[in-house]
């Protein structure tokens, strides 16, 4: 996949066929590893919104977006160590609004986050514990005191089996509990979500022989009702369509047409609105690709 320096994405409106307007959404520019370094975002021609991203590595360090209409500028930087999130600050006109502070243990486990307020004072705090195959997770107040207790856990595979949400009121407590169970029959896997011993809904994804999802069923037991997702998938195995059905009725269909060099050029989405009337919006992307240097 090459990546381009330039995409500029439009909604297209036609009629009889023939294109009769394209609307700039917004234009992307792009640095040599593909990642967007600058964005422009337009509304019926205008620009609205402007962002910048800048990175270290795979990681984004800082984010700038210029809101054109409202007249302010918010800001996220991003300190890392060891490839992790240390430090997030967030700021609106330079004016520091949220730190998010981040502790790992010795695995490289997220131990604790601290949200803190534009004084440093605590706004709230998330702690973890780590117990072989179960994780708890406690949330916090800005007093420290308990509002929230998760506790997950997962198989030896590493898929989540258990989770039990307590939330911690004055004088009483409120518990989620949600089993998962995973089963293959036949080449699909399935799952089957109970919510405090009541089945929710089952999962059940069909695979190709080259391990992609071509088909996703889920069942809503409450609902009583079935939606399927199908998927097909190009040679280079990018997704050219998706189709959604509910109790087998069509309620959206996406296709998706990919240049040479594996990026979109035109996705087009058909969306069920009412009884037998479908809304179609296209979408143009034009991708500028730089001269490729000699080695």
């Amino acid at each position: 996949m090459k990546s381009p320096r330039t995409i500029s994405v439009y909604e297209c409106i036609y009629e009889n066929e023939e294109t009769k307007e394209e609307k700039l959404l917004n234009i992307s520019r792009l640095n040599p590893d593909g990642k967007v370094i600058q964005r422009e975002r337009y509304d019926n021609g205008d620009l609205v919104k402007k962002e910048e991203y800048q990175y270290e590595g795979e990681l984004v360090t800082l984010t700038i977006e210029e809101d054109i209409v409202e007249k302010s500028v918010n800001k996220t930087v991003c300190v890392y160590a060891e490839d992790k999130l240390v430090n997030q600050k967030e700021y609106l006109d330079d004016a520091l609004t949220i730190e998010m502070v981040y502790n790992y243990n010795e695995e490289g486990e997220l131990t604790q986050n601290d949200i803190l307020n534009d004084d440093g004072s605590l706004r709230s705090r998330y702690t973890y514990l780590y117990e072989r195959l179960k994780t708890t997770e406690s949330f916090y107040d800005e007093e420290m005191a308990l509002v929230r207790r998760t506790e997950t856990t997962k198989d030896e595979k590493g898929a989540v089996i258990a989770k039990k949400i307590t939330d911690i009121y004055d004088n009483r407590e409120e518990v989620n509990e949600q089993k998962i169970e995973h089963k293959i029959i036949d080449g699909e896997y399935i799952k089957n979500y109970y919510n405090n011993g009541t089945e929710a809904y089952e999962v059940v994804e069909c695979y190709d022989d080259q391990g992609r999802v071509i088909e996703n069923v889920l069942f809503d037991v409450a609902k009583d009702e079935e939606s399927v997702t199908t998927m097909e998938y190009d040679e280079n195995g990018n997704v050219v369509k998706e189709k959604i059905e509910v109790n087998d009725e069509e309620v959206s269909v996406t296709d998706v047409v990919f240049d040479e060099y594996g990026n979109r050029v035109e996705l087009l989405k058909k969306t069920k609105v009412a009884d037998d009337f479908f809304e179609t919006t296209t979408y143009k992307f034009v991708n500028e690709y730089g001269v490729e240097e000699e080695a």
